[in-house]
This record gives C-alpha cells, sequence and structure tokens, in this order.
C-alpha cells in the first residue's frame, strides 16, 4: 500500500541495508509526509543522514516537530 507510513518505512529501512541511501533517503521522507507523527520515519532518516556525514540536515531532520 503506497499510503501507508509504516511500510514505507521499512522499505527505507531495508533500502539503507542495501546501502541504497539516496532511495532510502526518499522512502523515510515519504513515510514522513504521510505521517508526520512517525517516530521510527525520522529516526531512520537521521541515521541515514549521519551515515552519509550530514550530521547537521540528520540532528534537524529527528528533531523537527511537523
Amino acid at each position: 500500500n503506497p499510503t501507508n507510513s509504516a511500510l514505507r518505512c521499512y522499505i527505507g529501512i531495508v533500502l539503507h541495508a542495501q546501502q541504497r541511501s539516496t532511495e532510502a533517503l526518499a522512502e523515510f521522507d515519504t513515510a514522513i509526509t504521510l505521517d508526520p507523527k512517525n517516530p521510527l520515519a525520522k529516526y531512520k532518516k537521521a541515521i541515514v543522514l549521519s551515515t552519509m556525514h550530514q550530521y547537521q540536515v540528520g540532528n534537524s531532520s529527528f528533531y523537527s516537530h511537523n
């Protein structure tokens, strides 16, 4: 289901495990758009950004109050 925030988040987790970080970020962004209060999507997005050495962006993403 393309409108399921949790499912999009789990797809992002799998993509990140496959070292497909850019695609994973897109899935996390979609998950957050679908459910701005999804803490797992925000957390995982911050993790991916930190692995890409984008620490400030990751920190801002995690602590945003959308």
